[in-house]
């Protein structure tokens, strides 16, 4: 009976350990992307609201899959997994629902893009500024602007401008309509942009976690069956563990299931005109993560059941 509760616990452990290794790596990435000259734009704990709420999911699934390979048994028995169940969904609930009320302090929204004497690649254009102020209210001075789509020479000389943070980050100049700022660091975004293929599994998980939090904000019932769906798909994933003899590969599949959710998610949000229009008649379709899931879920569940089946008819 005791050991039943061994299981949760090194998930808690687990879960603890992994927050704290992506949480920091996370920190040093987006200080990374949102470096400024601005006096109050520099430090790490400016950008501990959005981390924290971006390592919930990954940190709960990695801390399952390091728990469900730690045990020793290709089994893990009716009451522990149905301890490990009910520790992963309270985990991911209340962790979505605490992170979802950080706020960051004061000041953090102060950055200035630009730097003095600098060419900077912004939304498909050049833009040199010939002197960039310390802070984010301050004006930039001497302004060039070269798009992409003008004939030559193209070059646009504008006196001042502003940048403005909200509702999105912008460069405000008279007699010129605002330009997006895109990417939001021009000057060191380079130095820890990720490779195309992480940078994708990146943007899926931010993408994947922001569904998430705002259903926190929004409704709690919404939250819950989120995190009911989405613990039910990690519970499932385990099914395919010890289909094989080789404990890395079945890491490894594990991992690349948690991918395709994912993926698949932000596809069919972004996608939610298109499917109304085909297969509902343009009739809008609610709740389309929360059915994702569910409908991966299933699929899983009967190909794990099926490998599971023939393995042991195999053994006979």
């Amino acid at each position: 009976m005791r050991k039943s509760f061994l299981l949760p616990l090194k998930f808690l452990l687990f879960f603890i350990i992994s927050a704290a290794v992506f949480c920091l790596f996370t920190l040093i990435f987006n200080w990374g992307q949102n470096f400024s000259r601005a006096a109050d734009g520099n430090s790490l704990l400016l950008f501990l609201s959005s981390a924290a709420g971006n390592v919930i999911f990954p940190s709960a699934s990695a801390a399952l899959i390091f728990s469900a390979f730690d045990y020793r048994k290709n089994s893990l028995g009716f009451l522990p997994v149905i301890l490990l169940t009910a520790s992963v969904l309270v985990v991911l609930f209340f962790g979505f629902r605490l992170t979802s009320n950080l706020a960051p302090p004061a000041g953090s929204a102060s950055i200035q893009p630009f730097s003095s004497g600098k060419i900077h690649t912004v939304d498909e254009m050049l833009i040199y500024t010939e002197k960039a102020g310390e802070k984010s209210t301050a004006a930039v001075e001497g302004i060039i602007i070269r798009n992409s789509e003008s004939s030559l020479p193209g070059f646009n000389y504008f006196d001042t401008g502003r940048v403005e943070m909200t509702p999105e980050l912008k460069l405000v100049i008279e007699d010129h309509e605002p330009v997006e700022i895109l990417p939001a660091n021009p000057v060191y975004d380079h130095i820890f942009k990720p490779s195309e293929l992480l940078g994708g599994y990146l943007a899926d998980i931010n993408y994947c976690n922001s569904i998430f939090i705002s259903a926190a904000k929004d409704n709690k019932l919404s939250l819950l069956l989120l995190t009911a769906a989405v613990t039910a798909f990690l519970m499932i994933c385990l099914l395919f563990k010890g289909i094989t003899v080789w404990p890395l590969f079945e890491i490894i599949l594990i991992i690349f299931f948690h991918r395709v959710v994912f993926f698949i998610i932000r596809l069919f949000t972004s996608e939610t005109a298109f499917i109304s229009e085909t297969f509902f008649g343009g009739k809008p379709v609610a709740n389309i993560p929360l059915f994702t899931i569910l409908a991966l879920s299933v699929v899983l569940l009967l190909c794990g059941l099926l490998l599971r089946t023939t393995n042991r008819l195999r053994t006979r």
